[in-house]
């Protein structure tokens, strides 16, 4: 019967029913309504949202744990402005330099534009705050065990708490175009983060002066439980580039003449300034597996605004009080179930006054014992839009640690009564007692804007989940978009389980957490281990290892030999696994799980990518290349852009002549697509319909995407679009299933005439195509009919282990068709003498290519076109090409060339 038949009571009062007969239909109707409501909120969940990830960039503290190590020292970051912040300003002349002290942040100027794809003199121009809000979404999501990748396409929210214009200004950036323009614009930033990790939920700038962070996140609570984003990324930033905010801010009164910040001390006289950035990544609870990661969960929030209070921006205790006891409402928490409240704590006396009695009307009334009053002012100044989630970030590792730190080393203030006030500022650590019957603390978090919105919120801590030690042994993965990157991705991981005592991390965790928490790159590098120790050790080693191949080599041969390992069996497999992953392969995790193991791996927070951050300043110089075929990023016209500028010197134009000419070879546009498009790291590629229409000289070059003609790319001279158009294919990110091995004996079989590698390079030098040490790449060769058999392998040139598909070698594997004979006796060499490649049908590249490898290349029955094949030594394919095209040169290369 369907829930909601509402015919039934008008047919029953037809049909002459009774009134008790009509009465119970409608209790039935409400019954079922009343079923329906709760499975309803069944499926929705409890409401609450979890705290997936997190990650900080603080005076002093770019991580969590080193955030916790200054909380608890009591280390104030606050300081002097850094040498050369304001140069230039003339504002702060003249002015008490106590008044400019606060938290900054060093080296502002620096950032990996090459990790993001940004051309280096976009990133110049680019808002400080929005290089900050990259790499630390980007660790954020890494310890929220979210691969990035994985969010291109999806319905995930970014909510940033972020200050209007503090980037270039708006007549700065016209010269720029679009890129500059989202720089100048605060709502640039949201759009900037959900542009980058291609996102496409919700996405917004937060502006509510102090209370912006906690805004963000109750927006963004709120934007999971109606179902308007399934994960939510939230943040807030602030920075301090000018003075002359500071000293309109001392001329108001609100800055401390000291140049400290006292929350509810004696000394109290205002606060100082501080700068930093605070992110979390949150899901609704419901969505959070068994697997997933949690650091806390949101029970409440609330917001309200002071309304016409005794000023614009004065506070409003009795507004600051109905704030709170909504999001108790909403949390369903009781007063006195709050364990410690981190305040906003100004180190105003008017407003540390004022929320201290709101405080004590909510929270102080309902307890026996007082309620301990946190603030981290002291340590870093008032972070103004970061201040609320500064708060939240040190809630979380207060419930997650047990340990409440000391406020400061100050006297607090002797004109408030604590004791009637039920209210305990922190001056010494106190420790957070075990609660009864494994029930959780709940924090509460205040922060309150300086233009009247308030905002509170509760959050509550997750109980720790047993997760023992593993015995045996596991398959640890990292990997980072350059080779540096990698080694200091092993330093890192190395150093941090050094720290930790033996037995405090899960082994299976961890390996679980590096292979399907991580986004994964080209540079590779895996260990087999079996105690914490001995990962430390291995992944040390490897560090400092010659290469990553000869020490990954190294590594398995010694987990060997560890007395921890478990049977021959599954250490040879994970040795495997962990072989294939170093080649580019990605094992799947339940290859790692034996038959009598539950499959119970949870996410865990660990070390996250180290960026490599150079200067981006305009002043400095630098120029960072991207790649050594695709060297700066760019938009025109909405239109994804990549510029290259080539002077003739590089190996593949010195290398590769034609008919005297340096050209680029036309497989050389393979790897450029790739690089492109999957931002240098490697993933499987598609390119159809590749059309080389005139050789490629020397000279500036750029590829543009065109999304009106689906993911089609032309290559054009210089930095716009014109007439001269070099090649065009459409290209994109493919998901390919694993090949099957090629049977490389069978082949080597029925390619029995063994052909001389010399006599063919002379062949080629003799129609006109001369060929450098790097594109000599084939090295044996053996000839059928209509198919042969080469033998690649690479000459490494500069920046050659950038080149996943190196030019070389896939000229060389299309070299390799010199040993085809045919059925007429003639072989392709004589009848392809001439001749350069005109079109390419498909090329799926697979896997990086190894250092050596083999070219299987087949006629196309029935035309003079090539499928090839380039295989590993086992006969995995690499590359796939398909319908390889060619046409004569004539002397019409000499005439484009000479253009």
């Amino acid at each position: 019967m369907s829930p909601f038949q509402m015919g039934d009571v008008s047919e029953s009062l037809e049909d002459g029913a009774s009134k008790d007969d009509v009465a119970a239909l409608l209790l039935e109707s409400i019954d079922r309504i009343r079923s329906l409501k709760a499975q309803l909120k069944e499926k929705g969940g409890t409401g609450r949202v979890a705290i997936v990830g997190a990650a900080c960039r603080f005076p002093g503290a770019e991580t969590l744990d080193e955030l916790w190590d200054i909380l608890c020292a009591g280390r104030t970051s606050i300081r002097y402005p850094p040498e050369g912040r304001w140069n230039g300003s003339g504002a702060e002349q003249g002015t008490n330099r106590d008044l400019l002290a606060g938290g900054f942040l060093d080296n502002l100027e620096f950032f990996d534009s090459a990790f993001f794809g940004i051309a280096p003199a976009d990133a110049g121009r680019m808002d400080p705050r929005q290089r900050i809000l990259l790499e630390s979404v980007w660790s954020a999501l890494e310890d929220a065990g979210v691969p990035p990748s994985t969010l291109q396409g999806s319905k995930t929210g970014v909510y940033i708490g972020l200050a209007g214009q503090a980037g270039p200004s708006l007549s700065q950036a016209k010269i720029g175009g679009a890129v500059d323009l989202a720089s100048a614009l605060g709502s640039g930033a949201a759009g900037r983060v959900a542009y980058t990790f291609g996102l496409r939920g919700p996405t917004l700038t937060v502006d509510t002066a102090c209370s912006s962070s906690l805004v963000a996140l109750h927006l963004a609570t709120q934007g999971l439980i109606l179902g308007e984003c399934d994960l939510a990324i939230v943040a807030g930033i602030n920075l301090l580039q000018s003075a002359a905010e500071t000293i309109a801010a001392a001329e108001a009164g609100l800055i401390s003449s000291t140049g400290a910040c006292h929350p509810f001390g004696a000394d109290a006289d205002g606060f100082v300034r501080g700068e930093g950035c605070g992110v979390v990544v949150l899901r609704r609870e419901s969505d959070v597996g068994r697997s997933g990661s949690r650091r806390a969960t949101v029970r409440g929030s609330a917001l309200n605004h002071n309304g016409r209070a005794a000023g614009l921006t004065a506070p409003s205790g009795i507004a600051q009080e109905q704030v709170i006891r909504a999001a108790l409402e909403r949390a369903g928490a009781n007063p006195a179930e709050v364990t410690f409240v981190e305040a906003h704590g100004t180190g105003t006396p008017l407003g540390d006054a004022l929320e201290a009695q709101a405080l004590s009307r909510t929270y102080g009334a309902a307890r026996r014992e007082a309620l301990p009053l946190a603030a981290s002012k002291a340590f870093f100044g008032h972070l103004e839009l970061a201040s609320g989630m500064l708060s939240l970030l040190k809630a979380i590792l207060v419930l997650r640690r047990g340990l409440l730190p000391a406020n400061g080393t100050y006297a607090v203030r002797s004109d408030l009564s604590w004791r009637d006030l039920h209210l305990l500022p922190v001056t010494e650590p106190i420790h957070l007692s075990a609660s009864a019957g494994g029930a959780t603390h709940l924090a509460a978090i205040s922060a309150f804007g300086g233009t009247g919105t308030n905002a509170h919120v509760l959050i509550e801590g997750e109980s720790q989940c047993d997760s023992a030690n593993d015995n045996g042994i596991w398959p640890f993965f990292l990997s980072g978009k350059t080779q540096s990157a990698l080694r200091n991705a092993l330093r890192r991981l190395s150093r941090w389980l050094k720290e930790r005592p033996e037995g405090e991390i899960s082994l299976r965790d961890l390996a679980y957490t590096l292979h399907s928490g991580r986004d994964h790159f080209a540079h590779r590098a895996a260990v087999v281990a079996g105690s914490t120790a001995q990962c430390a050790q291995l992944l040390a080693s490897l560090a400092e290892g010659a290469s990553a191949d000869d020490a990954t080599q190294w590594v398995m041969a010694e987990a060997a030999s560890a007395e921890q390992s478990e049977s021959l069996g599954r250490e040879t497999r994970l040795m495997g696994l962990a072989r294939q992953y170093c080649e580019g392969k990605m094992p799947k995790w339940s290859g790692m799980i034996d038959e009598d193991q539950k499959d119970n791996a949870r996410l865990i927070s660990i070390p996250t990518y180290p960026f490599e951050r150079t200067s981006c300043s305009p002043m400095s110089g630098r120029c960072i290349m991207l790649h050594p075929l695709t060297h700066r990023a760019g938009l025109r016209d909405g239109q994804s852009t990549y510029h290259s500028t080539f002077d003739g010197s590089e190996t593949f134009f010195s290398e590769h002549r034609v008919l005297g000419h340096s050209i680029l070879p036309g497989v050389a546009y393979i790897e450029m697509l790739r690089a492109a498009v999957t931002s240098g790291q490697f993933q499987p590629v598609r390119i159809s319909n590749l059309v080389w229409l005139r050789p490629t000289v020397p000279g500036d070059l750029t590829l543009t995407f065109s999304p009106l003609e689906g993911a089609k790319v032309f290559a054009t001279a210089g930095d716009a679009a014109g007439d001269t158009i070099f090649a065009q294919a459409v290209v994109q990110q493919a998901s390919i299933h694993e090949p099957v091995a090629t049977d490389l004996r069978a082949i080597f079989g029925r390619c029995g005439r063994e052909v001389s590698v010399e006599d063919v390079y002379a062949g080629f030098s003799g129609s006109g195509v001369s060929y450098g040490p790097s594109f000599r790449t084939l090295t044996a060769l053996r000839g059928g009919i209509d198919e042969a058999l080469g033998l690649l392998e690479r000459r490494s040139g500069p920046r050659g282990e950038e080149l996943l598909f190196d030019p070389g070698v896939l000229d060389g594997a299309l070299q390799a068709a010199a040993g085809i004979e045919g059925a007429n006796g003639r072989d392709w060499q004589s009848l392809s003498e001439g001749r350069l490649p005109f079109a390419l049908s498909e090329a799926q590249l697979l896997s990086p290519l190894p250092d050596r490898c083999w070219s299987w290349v087949r006629r196309v029955s029935g035309s003079d076109t090539l499928d090839v094949d380039v295989l590993d030594e086992e006969g995995r394919p690499c590359v796939r090409l398909r319908g390889l095209a060619f046409r004569l040169m004539q002397r019409k290369v000499a005439q484009e060339t000479d253009k």
